[in-house]
């Protein structure tokens, strides 16, 4: 344990060059999380080969099950850390960016080529959604506002009868007003049994 030596990994080099400060700030931390839970397991190493040696503990081979248990149980910190730095060296190229790789390639360091050809596939994948996004946008209103202009160039409605109320059935002049009078008058003389007669 005394000469021993651990150093964490260092970020991508693709991803470092493109890095925010915010992002090294965070990385920096996981990557000290890193160094420290490393040495979690080299005294966990020892005390199993340490039990190993004594052939007359009856319980050694249990003792050995619950190392190996404590053993995975911290796996999954460093496992989680170094998800979170490969995370943060796909969102240094692009913030929507992600670490598609599945169990148990996340358990380890991403190499460069494999870094490389998973930022390739994701650029290739946003660059088709991003050509069929504006086909189908222009496709949408461009087709909305050649209508508006069509509708826009054709003779408006007409909410108005065309020509004067006259030739819509309606009052000529002062004069019909007067013959309908007239009419009225001349109707008035008619043979209703329940009005009076006019004298002559």
């Amino acid at each position: 344990m005394e000469h021993a030596t651990y150093q964490s990994p260092d970020m991508i080099p693709d991803a470092a060059r493109k890095i925010q400060r915010t992002q090294q700030k965070q990385d920096a931390s996981l990557k000290r999380l890193q160094y420290l839970v490393s040495g979690t397991f080299r005294p966990l190493e020892i005390l199993g080969h340490e039990i190993s040696l004594d052939a007359e503990n009856t319980a050694a081979q249990r003792y050995m099950e619950i190392l190996l248990d404590c053993h995975l149980l911290l796996l999954n910190l460093p496992t989680q850390v170094n998800q979170m730095r490969t995370n943060l060296a796909f969102q240094a190229i692009n913030p929507a960016f992600y670490n598609t790789a599945s169990p148990p390639e996340t358990y380890y360091v991403m190499p460069i080529t494999e870094f490389q050809s998973a930022v390739a596939r994701q650029v290739n994948t946003a660059q088709i959604f991003r050509k069929t996004t504006n086909k189908l946008f222009r496709r949408r209103f461009g087709q909305s506002s050649q209508q508006s202009e069509s509708s826009s160039s054709a003779t408006p409605p007409q909410f108005f009868r065309a020509g004067p109320s006259s030739q819509q059935g309606g009052f000529h002049n002062n004069n019909n007003r007067t013959s309908g009078a007239n009419h009225f008058a001349q109707k008035g003389n008619t043979n209703n049994p329940f009005r009076k007669q006019t004298q002559h």
